[in-house]
């Protein structure tokens, strides 16, 4: 993080009980045998936990904590106590893939039922990250080889239990070129909030939509987004034919290797929009607040929103730019 943000921004909370509540993922490093009988005794289910591998020494050196190797001990002790768990594995190049994810998916499918789902998502830095050890972004030939090894337990997964149990994000289909997967893929959607199935929702809902309104395609409008969005974007624009005009922000607060629109800045924004052609609504989706209408660089959203009369922040459904754009009586 850059200096001069919001103190919240600079902090992990390994609070199990968040875990419980609002589906914070932690790392139970912080987590002790007092804390995990307390988990078993309330009966605390399901937690979200980021395993990144059940390589102990691996997870250690990964996480530079000494606490942090004896996860598999803790999640056997959780499933013993009937805790289900949906785990996350932050895909590292050169540190947790390839065979090193195959041995923590075979270890994990070993707790099932109680691990409920498997989330991977591709690692991602800002242009801050300094004095930490380098490592390189997902490119397409390893999305490409984390598909297979993914598959080969989906489809245990299915025989098994009927679901697929392990889910990659959606960036990963994007940097592959691979078309998003339908609804059946993701089943429950269970980490929908970790970026697992949000571009096949959208998707879903403009579809529905799209159907039940009078939609202008004719009305013209610009959208902004992030590089990671533009081509569900682009999809829904070209098959219904819509007067759209897309305009990608490029990170320049985090660094442009951050591509998600949940964490652009009203500065980028801005700064983005200030010679588009006047007169023309621009779509911005509400993602780009917190809970408390801040922006990451801490710009409300009633100040955000008069810094330009054109722009009209919408929710993040595509049900939401649907609704915008029906036609007006």
């Amino acid at each position: 993080m850059p200096k001069g943000l919001r103190e919240s921004l600079y902090l992990k909370d390994e609070d199990f009980r968040y875990s419980y509540i609002y589906g914070n993922f932690v790392t139970l490093t912080s987590t002790n045998q007092e804390d995990l009988n307390y988990i078993a005794k309330m009966n605390m289910s399901p937690l979200y936990v980021s395993v990144h591998t059940m390589n102990g020494k691996l997870r250690e050196k990964m996480l530079s904590n000494k606490f942090a190797k004896d996860i598999e001990e803790k999640i056997s002790f959780l499933v013993k106590n009937e805790i289900s768990i949906h785990a996350q594995i932050v895909l590292c190049p050169g540190w947790n893939d390839r065979e090193e994810l195959s041995y923590s998916l075979e270890r994990l499918y070993k707790y099932t039922p109680y691990i409920d789902s498997v989330g991977i998502v591709p690692f991602g830095a800002t242009c801050h990250r300094k004095g930490l050890v380098d490592i390189k972004l997902v490119e397409k030939e390893l999305a490409e080889d984390t598909f297979e090894r993914v598959r080969k337990f989906q489809k245990i997964a299915q025989k098994d239990y009927g679901v697929n149990w392990v889910y990659m994000a959606d960036e990963f289909f994007l940097k592959a070129g691979k078309p998003i997967p339908p609804q059946y893929y993701y089943d429950n959607f269970p980490q929908i909030e970790n970026g697992i199935g949000l571009s096949r929702k959208f998707l879903d809902s403009f579809k529905r939509s799209f159907k039940k309104n009078n939609i202008d395609i004719n009305k013209n409008a610009y959208i902004i987004c992030s590089q990671s969005s533009e081509k569900i974007l682009s999809e829904i624009i070209q098959k219904y034919c819509l007067n759209i005009n897309i305009i990608v922000v490029k990170n320049r607060f985090f660094g442009e290797t951050v591509t998600v629109t949940g964490l652009l800045t009203a500065e980028d924004i801005l700064r983005t929009i200030k010679g588009l052609e006047k007169n023309i609504p621009i779509i911005i989706p509400d993602i780009i607040f917190n809970n408390d209408n801040l922006t990451l660089d801490g710009i409300k959203r009633k100040k955000f929103e008069k810094t330009d009369e054109r722009i009209k922040v919408i929710g993040s459904k595509g049900s939401s730019l649907a609704k915008f754009l029906k036609r007006q009586p």
